[in-house]
């Protein structure tokens, strides 16, 4: 009795494989086995063609951009020369039944000692509906965090700057941005942390300007007076 209590609990998900990006029809339902939680869908390209499998996906796969020859990866096993193999997911009996059938979402994920970084397109796991870019500095020294991020956290400065403090403890003046297109992460504005130096920098030229023009004005003023001295002569 409690055996058959526990296989009724069992996640069920609607289960295809083909070609393209999901299911043409319906796809049929599955229960899932242990150490399947989630219901998704795994996508690569066999020979320039999309395949896709849609079922019971296995812990910890649900990251989006995902090694080909990770175990429990069914389109891996199945397509041994796959590439560009991503793993999206959702919660819940049948989740993925009708869900929508686009791609994952895309964002550069990189790390650089600069205003952006180019380096690593790549799928954003369930959920994470935006690219973010951090600028914030160490040290005094530029630093710019790209990655996927959701759309719900990124008015969250504050978490936004301890997440960075996670790989860089001493990390100050953090600045964030997020977007919603695919790699728009790269494309964004530069939002710099203020900088001591550049306002330093502000204030000088300013001075001599200020100066420059007092010089002028004065030079101006001391022509003037000559001429009219020569002129009352």
């Amino acid at each position: 009795m409690r055996h058959e209590r526990r296989l009724s609990l069992a996640l069920k998900c609607t289960e295809c494989t083909g070609r393209g990006w999901a299911c043409p029809g319906q796809g049929r339902e599955v229960e899932c086995q242990a150490g399947e939680s989630r219901c998704g869908r795994e996508w690569l390209v066999q020979n320039h063609t999309f395949m896709f499998h849609e079922g019971c996906v296995k812990d910890g796969l649900c990251i989006g951009s995902i090694d080909c020859n990770k175990d429990g990866f069914k389109l891996g096993q199945l397509y041994k020369n796959g590439r560009n193999c991503v793993v999206t997911c959702c919660d819940g009996d049948t989740c993925n039944k009708g869900i929508n059938h686009t791609f994952p979402f895309y964002c550069f994920q990189c790390q650089a000692k600069s205003e952006k970084c180019y380096l690593n397109s790549k799928a954003c796991a369930y959920g994470e509906d935006r690219c973010l870019r951090v600028n914030f500095k160490v040290g005094g020294e530029l630093m710019t965090e790209q990655r996927c991020y959701q759309s719900s956290r990124c008015s969250n400065s504050s978490e936004i700057c301890d997440m960075v403090k996670k790989d860089h403890p001493t990390a100050s003046e953090c600045k964030h941005v997020c977007c919603e297109t695919f790699n728009c992460d790269h494309k964004i504005p530069t939002n710099r942390p203020s900088s001591s130096l550049s306002l330093i920098t502000s204030c000088l030229s300013l001075i001599y300007f200020l100066l420059l023009f007092v010089t002028v004005r004065i030079s101006r003023d001391s022509c003037m007076r000559a001429h009219g001295t020569s002129k009352e002569r």
